[in-house]
């Protein structure tokens, strides 16, 4: 304080304030070099997968991927910014120095795992592994496509996603600048796979990431399922085996070298797959000419030849079983297999001798054998027995009279006793009581277009013991009964199918004409069935189907095309492609197009004609004997000149038939002369 009473604050000197200055400035430039110092220290891509976190913390989050590996060559100090991706669960790799990617990235149990590489030095020849088909596992490179194209194995099923840093007008950045950005604002995502071998890369950009630069960014993703995107195969040719089965597939021989045409309403799909898919194919039938069975551990037909690598897919539809679907890869079913078993329709008047017969079983014949046995006998016995019984029936008579009962005929003669009356009323009755029970019975089976069957499963057939079983030689059902441990499939494989003649066929033509020749069953695909006897009414079905199965295409085990060919068969159904292709070529049928009443045919009534014929024949014979007996007896006997010779003390009177004796008696077809006692003698 002065004198004056005023203070004053010290100034800082010049001095002191250019120190500060410099101070500063000789901070802020040592933290720039240092920084500078960090990034020229972090090269071999270290600004490039720095910039990258933005981009992989969106790609992470829109995939929901819950674990990393992440193969790099950035050291421990430069992975820090690569922390910020947590709470993923993060494992930093190196570049390893042999291919073992494939063990070392099997996703963990209920982890989504994508492997991410990073880095510009990366030798692609230890990666081939990466591009082999991974359950769950995914792969996304950051770096340009066309520095993995010569040495990564990309198939059509590859999981492997390209993020292509861009510049400004949307061209990748070159290597030498990408060392020097300090962020990316835009990724463009891209697929390349191969079709075939022999078919050069497809390069598809299928999404892109760009920051606004104010904090946010926009990540424009495809879809996780890459089959859908993948549907050109480039005009490869496939090897296809194929089978008849119609109407699904029915085959043409094209030239000598065996190549089918397939058509029916699979075969419409697979053209269809040819033309949206882009692609050919040749199809064959297996060298054995079988579906695929297992025998001793080898397969058979077309499954058999699929695993021999001699085809590409099998266009016929194949049962999907277990057992096939262990060595083959199924894609989605395009059918339902439902095999039935076919026999001869039970209501129809097939057997000559049969027609006029069957109404009648064992019981039914013994009651009519011993009506007629006994009935001439009764009959004779009671009017000969009644005293007051005026007519007297030989057993000649009786019989004759018998049988007209049984024909619905009435007789001449006339009953007087009780017991005649109640007799002959007793046995007309009972003939009536037959009729109605043979005509309901025929007039049952030409009326009804259904009957019971014989049996309703394969335990009925067992018991039935009269039909043999069988099917086509070579479908999935033969592993089901000849390696079944059911008691009841081994029973009807020993009992019905193996004994000779095989219940096994060719095909289902043969089998078809051997249940109409024969009494056997034979199990088929009822679609099948109902297609190759449309409009006939001579076989019938079992409503319940024995065995069902999904069926359709079915490729190579771990084919490539599996899931495009899936996913463009549910495209197809999706919009009724499939079911118009059904329609076409198979049209609404019925088990029997036919009347609700079924005509006789000149087969069902040549029974009754053969009667009428033999009853003629045997006429005549008996004409002709009767006249030869006449002539006979007329040679041997009186003639009438001798009687007219006649002397004694006898009146002879001489009536032709027709006549009237003096006693007022009806002559017959006889000479009949009367004595003086009246006593009637006929010659």
């Amino acid at each position: 304080m002065t004198e004056h009473g005023t203070s004053r604050t010290p100034r800082a000197s010049p001095k002191t304030s250019t120190r500060v200055v410099l101070v500063v400035w000789v901070v802020l430039v040592f933290l720039v070099v240092a920084a500078k110092a960090r990034d020229v220290g972090g090269r071999h891509g270290a600004s490039t997968t720095l910039g990258m976190v933005a981009f992989l913390r969106d790609f992470i989050r829109h995939y929901h991927f819950s674990h990393l590996n992440i193969y790099t060559t950035l050291r421990e100090r430069d992975r820090v910014p690569l922390l910020g991706l947590q709470p993923v669960q993060l494992s930093f790799r190196t570049v390893p120095e042999d291919p073992t990617l494939r063990q070392d990235s099997l996703p963990l149990p209920g982890h989504k795992v994508l492997n991410i590489v990073l880095g510009e030095d990366v030798d692609w020849s230890l990666f081939v592994n990466a591009t082999r088909p991974q359950d769950g596992v995914n792969w996304l490179v950051v770096g340009e496509h066309v520095r993995a194209m010569d040495t990564l194995s990309l198939p059509l099923n590859n999981k492997v996603t390209f993020a292509e840093p861009l510049d400004e007008g949307g061209e990748p950045v070159p290597v030498q600048t990408r060392a020097e950005m300090g962020a990316v604002a835009r990724v463009a995502l891209v697929e390349v796979y191969r079709a075939g071998p022999d078919v050069g890369p497809n390069v598809q950009v299928v999404g892109h990431w760009e920051s606004r630069g104010d904090g946010k960014a926009i990540l424009r993703a495809p879809a996780e399922d890459r089959s859908e995107r993948r549907f050109d195969l480039m005009g490869i040719e496939l090897r296809c085996l194929t089978h008849e089965w119609p109407p699904v597939t029915i085959n043409r021989l094209l030239d000598e070298s065996g190549s089918q045409e397939v058509t029916g309403w699979m075969g419409g799909t697979w053209d269809v797959l040819k033309e949206r898919m882009n692609f050919t194919s040749k199809c064959r039938r297996p060298r054995d000419d079988d579906w695929g069975t297992l025998t001793k551990g080898t397969w058979s037909g077309m499954v058999g030849e699929l695993m021999e690598d001699l085809a590409d897919v099998i266009v016929a539809p194949l049962d999907y079983t277990v057992a096939r679907s262990r060595v083959v890869d199924f894609v989605i079913p395009v059918a339902q297999v439902r095999y039935v078993m076919v026999f001869q329709r039970a209501n129809q008047l097939t057997g000559v001798w049969e027609s006029y017969t069957q109404e009648f079983g064992c019981r039914s014949w013994a009651a009519v054998v011993l009506f007629v046995v006994l009935c001439p006998c009764v009959l004779s016995l009671v009017s000969r027995s009644a005293p007051s019984e005026c007519t007297r029936v030989t057993l000649l008579d009786a019989v004759t009279c018998t049988l007209g009962f049984l024909g619905q005929q009435g007789t001449s003669l006339s009953f007087t006793s009780a017991p005649s009356r109640i007799f002959f009323l007793a046995s007309f009755v009972t003939t009536v009581l037959l009729y109605c029970h043979y005509t309901s019975a025929l007039f049952s089976s030409l009326a009804v277009t259904t009957n019971s069957q014989p049996f309703r499963d394969l335990r009925g057939i067992l018991e039935n013991g009269k039909y043999r079983f069988g099917f086509t030689e070579g479908i999935s059902v033969e592993n089901d009964f000849k390696d079944s441990s059911n008691y009841l499939y081994q029973q009807v494989w020993q009992r019905l199918v193996m004994p000779p003649p095989s219940g096994l066929m060719h095909d289902d033509v043969a089998g078809l004409t051997r249940v109409r020749r024969e009494k056997y069953v034979h199990m088929m695909d009822r679609t099948n069935f109902l297609y190759m006897t449309s409009g006939q009414c001579d076989l019938e079905m079992l409503p319940r189907p024995l065995f069902s199965y999904p069926s359709g295409f079915a490729f190579r085990k771990r084919s490539p095309y599996t899931e495009v060919f899936s996913r463009a068969l549910l495209g197809l159904m999706d919009s009724g492609v499939t079911r118009k292709l059904i329609e076409t070529w198979q049209p609404e049928t019925s088990v029997c197009k036919s009347l609700d009443v079924q005509p006789l045919t000149l087969t069902h009534v040549f029974t009754a004609f053969l009667l009428i014929g033999g009853g003629l024949v045997l006429s005549l014979i008996i004409m002709v004997g009767e006249i030869l007996y006449k002539n006979l007896q007329e040679s041997g006997g009186v003639t009438k000149r001798e009687i007219n010779g006649i002397t004694g003390d006898n009146e002879i009177e001489m009536m032709r038939e027709g006549g009237i004796n003096n006693d007022g008696l009806r002559t017959t077809n006889r000479f009949t002369w009367v004595d003086r006692t009246r006593f009637k003698k006929c010659v």
